[in-house]
């Protein structure tokens, strides 16, 4: 049970990082539903999610690299995964063209 704890607490030390962008994403992909341009799909939400968290991660950890502050790094996190919700978007949408 320890061995499932330990990467849980790691992941719980970083919600800086990817708390930020998993609200973004979540409040995103209700936005556009809301807007008509998705329809719900759980698979799609849970790309949109994961592309949002995974970019916020990234993007928080780079800014965490540079030694800024906590809000600095939690406001980079959620930039970063709004951002990378919109280059998945781009990266649908660009596949769907080529159809």
């Amino acid at each position: 049970m320890k061995s499932l704890i330990d990467p849980f607490m790691r992941l719980m030390s970083q919600a800086e990082l990817w708390a930020p962008a998993a609200i973004g994403g979540i409040l995103d992909y209700v936005n556009q539903l809301q807007r008509g341009s998705k329809n719900w799909n759980f698979t799609g939400f849970f790309v949109h999610l994961f592309s949002a968290i995974f970019f916020g991660w990234v993007t928080g950890m780079l800014a965490g690299g540079f030694d800024y502050d906590a809000q600095i790094i939690a406001a980079a996190g959620g930039i970063g995964g709004f951002l990378g919700v919109r280059i998945a978007d781009l990266i649908v949408l660009a596949a769907n063209r080529f159809k």
